[in-house]
């Protein structure tokens, strides 16, 4: 847009051959479909992923609803919403197996209340959300809960950046006792943005997204509350506004109509890494009372305060 200040991008893959021991070295090479004329790598995070998952008991499986993997041409929207619906009348966790489920940015996201979503891992079960090339409808975000628990996925899409109708939000969550664990987020505008009471947030990643990495307010949920979070041991790299913030709102106005919100207290940012924050601070705090951010490493803040 003309004032750029993302100088990477993240991906990752899977090493294909014999396993990489510790102690060996390997190397980058550009071979003939390699047409760029140059590559920088800014940092390589090699890591000895676990097996994935199994598929728990008392589960229901999103594919047993019409869910189709890895497969772009294929919106599962619906498919994944209605195995999410399911689950909350039979008291059931909705499984998401191995494997890349795409769905649609513009037919609403995916919605969930008071219900587990469970993953193969976050090297193995993705939800990708796909926007159309010049969109002009508003983008859904990923997803968007109460009271529910999301764990052991990966969280993806095709955003570019966070302008216009290309974008929005990865975890939204609001309501009570909400818990997002070992979810890998990237490319969206807020990789969290959420409130209520109890909720927490941890063992998390967040790599390249175009705002927020965490963000806990007080507006998400119709509620208005924002109390009692907790964000622990996420590791956060190159986020386009603030790494991690506090964002304690007390009225916004439309219109006529101005809205004022319960002040935030008892929030807690513990124990996470924040490297990198290009649009935004490494660590925000904006109003609220009782907040405790402790043992949390800082590191390389392009714009703004660390």
């Amino acid at each position: 847009d003309g004032d750029p200040r993302g100088f990477w991008n993240d991906t990752h893959a899977f090493v294909s051959g014999s396993p990489i021991a510790p102690g060996d070295t390997f190397s980058f090479q550009m071979d003939s479909s390699n047409t760029a004329a140059f590559y920088y790598l800014d940092v390589v995070d090699v890591e000895n992923p676990p097996p994935p998952l199994a598929q728990p008991a008392n589960s229901l499986s999103i594919t047993d609803y019409g869910a189709i993997s890895n497969n772009i041409n294929v919106d599962n929207t619906t498919a994944i919403n209605n195995c999410f619906s399911a689950a909350l009348q039979q008291g059931k966790i909705a499984w998401i197996p191995p494997g890349t489920f795409y769905f649609s940015a513009v037919n609403g996201g995916l919605h969930a209340s008071g219900i587990t979503i469970q993953g193969a891992g976050p090297w193995y079960s993705t939800l990708y959300r796909v926007t159309p090339k010049n969109n002009s409808q508003g983008v859904a975000n990923i997803i968007t809960t109460t009271s529910s628990t999301l764990r052991d996925v990966a969280l993806d899409c095709n955003g570019s950046s966070r302008a216009g109708n290309n974008n929005n939000g990865a975890v939204n969550f609001s309501g009570n006792g909400w818990l997002v664990d070992n979810v890998w987020i990237q490319h969206v505008t807020s990789a969290f943005w959420c409130s209520g009471n109890g909720g927490t947030a941890q063992n998390c990643r967040v790599l390249s997204v175009w705002s927020d990495g965490g963000n806990f307010n007080n507006v998400e949920g119709s509620a208005g509350i924002g109390m009692n979070l907790t964000y622990s041991n996420n590791f956060v790299r190159g986020t386009g506004d603030d790494a991690m913030a506090i964002n304690s709102v007390n009225y916004n106005v439309n219109g006529s109509t101005t809205t004022y919100y319960t002040m935030m207290s008892n929030i807690m940012y513990v124990n996470n890494t924040a490297i990198g924050a290009w649009g935004g601070k490494n660590m925000a705090i904006y109003g609220g009372i009782n907040q405790t951010v402790t043992n949390n490493y800082l590191h390389d803040t392009a714009r703004y305060v660390g």
